[in-house]
């Protein structure tokens, strides 16, 4: 409260009247809370601004001063004497807020607007939670475990003024994980002057589920194993401590991997919410995923699914694109032009590679030249069925004028190919 304003059913003043008395004396059981200035804000209403806001729990009075006359002289009639009271505190501020999820055993911190008796928190502040018939009964934090709770929120110094302003209590008992809860602040919470308060206020909350830990990796499909080249991640529900995850393995017949946190994660100190397996992995390769023993959130609950661990985890192999990311598939003739040991060389089949190889010897034993023979080892892989292939190979032929020709009959075709197509032989024999 700030301003209190009295009005008359007529002129009582000559508005404007910079000597015009006040009509009404103002008494507070809080003298400090009543200073503060009154003046007529028309002819007809006066008001008084307190310096400051009223503090819950203050009763004030306002009386009528006797020898106050209108400019008609009329003298105030009705009732001479008006009473009030700011009310009991209500709560200003809550920790932690209602879009949180909130432990199975939360402490809270409420700040009030004013001080309040500790024994009115007890009997009018309860919990409610899901399942439940019946109220929860609070019980107060005190000694360490409040200091430490109101150190944690920068509050310590507010609260050593005024410890009545800031309330610390949890439910007393614990809370199902997964629930949903209610801490309710009910009426009749009273300030030391023993004013209630009259309005019921509900704060719901979400209890948070129990801790249990999810592995992921990006597949080609739901039933394909890990892609060798993307990133494995291990996620948790709640906060760990970084030290303790630091301790996870990923482990294969040959290699042990240790994570990889992210920059802002901080140093061992500190919690992680996931940790990541950087790539490459060997491809078609099992792995096995390793929690150290003891393997606890930052609040000490277990894990739930502690029995998924060891996790078995697989490698599958690399996908094409991944290989050959510059070259379309079909051109095997370049395929086999560069084939080299490792993944390359497993891409290019045998025959491919023996037949280009015997393209080449042809084509230089008739003295054609160096460009002429890459382009047949291109084009005898090529599929005869692209549009402007016959296009391609009839231009081929003539590219190279004053040199030998290119083969054009059967003759020069691989003796099991039963027919030729313009200047090359027909794909029917072509195995790339």
């Amino acid at each position: 409260m700030r301003q209190v304003v009295a009005k008359f059913d007529e002129g009582a003043v000559n508005f404007g009247d910079p000597k015009a008395p006040s009509p009404l004396s103002l008494s507070c059981s809080d003298a400090q809370a009543t200073k503060g200035n009154g003046r007529w804000i028309s002819e007809r209403e006066w008001a008084f601004e307190f310096e400051n806001d009223l503090p819950p729990g203050v009763s004030c009075s306002l009386n009528v001063v006797p020898t106050f006359k209108s400019p008609k002289s009329q003298l105030i009639t009705g009732n001479t004497s008006y009473k009030f009271n700011t009310g009991g505190p209500f709560v200003q501020n809550i920790r932690p807020g209602t879009y949180q999820r909130i432990d199975e055993e939360q402490y809270f911190l409420l700040q009030l607007n004013g001080p309040a008796t500790l024994q009115s928190i007890k009997d009018n502040v309860w919990c409610a939670a899901e399942g439940l018939g019946e109220r929860v009964p609070v019980k107060l934090i005190e000694g360490q475990e409040r200091d430490a709770l109101l150190k944690s929120q920068h509050l310590d110094k507010a609260a050593a003024k005024d410890p009545l302003q800031f309330v610390t209590l949890a439910c007393n008992r614990r809370l199902t994980p997964a629930s949903k809860v209610q801490l309710v602040y009910g009426k009749g919470v009273s300030t030391p002057s023993g004013v209630p308060n009259s309005v019921e206020k509900r704060y719901n909350f979400q209890v948070r589920e129990p801790f249990s830990a999810s592995f992921n990796c990006e597949r080609e499909n739901a039933q394909s194993a890990c892609l060798p080249i993307r990133p494995m991640n291990l996620n948790f529900n709640a906060p760990v401590p970084r030290k303790l995850a630091e301790g996870i393995r990923l482990k294969s017949g040959k290699d042990t991997l240790k994570p990889v946190f992210d920059s802002d994660s901080g140093d061992g100190n500190n919690v992680v919410s996931n940790i990541t397996f950087k790539p490459p992995f060997a491809e078609q390769t099992q792995f096995t995923l390793e929690l150290p023993k003891d393997f606890k959130d930052a609040s000490g609950r277990t894990l739930r699914n502690a029995d998924n661990f060891p996790l078995k985890v697989a490698t599958g192999a690399m996908p094409p694109l991944a290989k050959f990311a510059g070259r379309p598939l079909w051109h095997r003739g370049a395929l086999c032009r560069t084939c080299k040991p490792g993944p390359l060389g497993q891409m290019c089949r045998p025959c491919c590679r023996s037949r280009c190889a015997m393209w080449r010897q042809r084509c230089k034993s008739r003295g054609w030249p160096r460009q002429a023979r890459s382009a047949i080892c291109s084009l005898e892989a090529m599929p005869t069925s692209l549009p402007g292939f016959a296009r391609y190979s009839a231009t081929t032929a003539t590219r190279f004028r004053g040199k030998r020709p290119l083969p054009t009959s059967r003759a020069h075709c691989p003796s099991h190919s039963k027919r030729a197509t313009g200047t090359m032989c027909s794909r029917a024999w072509s195995p790339c």
